[in-house]
């Protein structure tokens, strides 16, 4: 089989459609008015020098973005998109972070170890931030210049007694020295900042929309201790804490025996589902702790989520199929199998009427809208690879069969009460919304992808893009604005996109 980089991928990939959302009068839902968008039309790109974000999430009331940049978190005031604060501590970069969603002063986040060559070992660590608090310490202790007074003072002490052992003195040596010490400075500083902040040893789930607090915010999940084996077998547990004070009140889930994938609560926090590569799906009572239904399945399991009335819990496997389960008796639903050879589906999301369910998949990024109750697909949609370019000497229809494989969805999310609903899919790295309600869709699209548009700025001259890829979105409502704003985490920055909301 010929071989096939993600380098050459995102120079050949152009956005196409194989399958579309259709109006009731069967057309293809057609762009909302200035609905088709690039790169470079954003309402703000918030830029973080020559480092890249990765990963963002953003508070319950709309307030704060945080954004990560390896080992620091930047927490952005949504309304001036200052940067209020960085809060430093984690000794490797984080992986994963939350608020509270009842309060928008208290974010957890994780880091551990990446085991990159010639690194250490380090135990993940959760790190519980009062960001106001934490703002004051940094004030008192920190600030750029002092830090920049230290490393001067330090690398000038270090020059003088090089020399004196018989270093050659030249220009550029207090500036070497400079960048050796100023991390070792950074990093000392940001341990002391957060000695005294609470830490749990362990850490958290936020992939395929696990989530960290439950919908009150009074229980936080994590799981607990150091590194463990995945695609083996290991005591995979689960803690639930109080978030009054992080300790109390705790519950311990055993069961588990490779990576969990998935984690959460029903609405009204009686019940917890965990979906985890063991091939087994857990229903707990989140009170007791007790098990309630175990669902085996055949394959590592994904993405997991109650139905907003918790009549139904959905799980994604590794077959490809979407297993949908009765919360009173443990009874099978439906099993939405995969429509083709190949593809997990690894992103799902309920709509508010806990009948419609959309699931987003892989191998050419279908995303679909189910009627749970009916057992039926209402929409459909997929990508093409048909206007997709290939490399000098490289086969055409070569390259768009091996185009499939490299995208999929990542994100569904409804939200405006469940008119519109969102999707991010990865290798296209861009965002599609679909009004359902008005038959309506937007795209905001990574620069390049889409032919037809102003792409000069995103090639070099000679026809190569140089836009590449992205990490995710993130979705909050303004409702005095009456807008959706979404923020896509792309390998250049962090890109705001408002878009209208429809109303009731």
């Amino acid at each position: 089989m010929p071989s096939y980089s993600a380098d050459q991928f995102y120079q050949d990939w152009r956005y196409a459609l194989g399958k579309e959302f259709t109006t009731k009068d069967g057309q293809p839902f057609p762009y909302a008015e200035n609905g088709h968008l690039h790169w470079d039309d954003e309402l703000k790109k918030l830029d973080f020098g020559n480092q890249g974000p990765y990963n963002a999430c953003v508070s319950n009331d709309g307030q704060s973005l945080a954004v990560a940049l390896q080992q620091d978190i930047h927490i952005i005031d949504t309304n001036t998109w200052a940067t209020a604060c960085i809060l430093r501590g984690h000794a490797e970069a984080t992986e994963g972070f939350a608020f509270a969603p009842n309060d928008s002063n208290v974010l957890v986040s994780t880091s551990q170890h990446d085991f990159g060559e010639g690194s250490t070992y380090t135990e993940p660590v959760i790190i519980i931030w009062n960001i106001k608090e934490y703002q004051k310490r940094q004030v008192a202790i920190q600030s750029q210049a002092s830090l920049d007074e230290v490393v001067a003072a330090a690398s000038q002490t270090a020059a003088s007694k090089l020399v004196e052992k018989g270093v050659k003195e030249s220009e550029d040596l207090r500036e070497k020295l400079e960048r050796a010490i100023k991390p070792g400075v950074t990093s000392v500083v940001a341990s002391e900042l957060v000695k005294d902040t609470l830490h749990l040893r362990g850490r958290i789930r936020t992939i395929f929309g696990s989530q960290v607090f439950s919908p009150s915010g009074k229980k936080l999940v994590y799981i607990p201790g150091g590194r463990l084996r995945s695609n083996d077998v290991d005591v995979w547990d689960i803690n639930i804490v109080s978030t009054s004070d992080f300790q109390s009140d705790r519950i311990a889930l055993h069961g588990h025996t490779d990576s969990l994938m998935w984690m959460g609560w029903n609405h009204d926090e009686s019940l917890f589902g965990s979906v985890c590569w063991d091939q087994t799906i857990r229903i707990w009572d989140a009170t007791t702790g007790n098990q309630r239904f175990c669902f085996t399945t055949t394959k590592q399991n994904w993405a997991g989520g109650f139905s907003p009335d918790s009549k139904y819990f959905a799980a994604t496997c590794g077959t490809g199929a979407t297993h949908i389960y009765s919360m009173s008796d443990g009874s099978p639903v439906w099993v939405f199998e995969r429509e083709g050879t190949r593809g997990w589906r690894r992103a799902l999301d309920w709509h508010p009427n806990s009948k419609w369910l959309s699931v987003g998949g892989e191998e050419l990024a279908p995303v679909y809208l189910l009627d749970v109750e009916k057992k039926k697909i209402l929409q459909k949609r997929t990508l093409s690879p048909a206007k997709s370019h290939a490399q000098a000497g490289r086969d055409i229809e070569t390259v768009r069969n091996m185009l499939g494989g490299m995208l999929g969805v990542r994100q569904v999310r409804f939200f405006d009460n469940g008119n519109k609903l969102a999707i991010w899919t990865f290798g296209d790295d861009s965002v599609e919304v679909y009004d359902l309600a008005r038959e309506v869709k937007w795209r905001f699209a990574r620069g390049g992808t889409d032919d037809g548009m102003d792409n000069t700025k995103w090639t070099d001259g000679k026809g190569q893009l140089k836009a590449t890829n992205g990490y995710k979105m993130v979705i909050w409502e303004d409702k005095e604005k009456g807008q959706a704003m979404f923020a896509t985490v792309d390998y250049d920055g962090i890109r705001i996109w408002p878009l209208p909301l429809t109303g009731p």
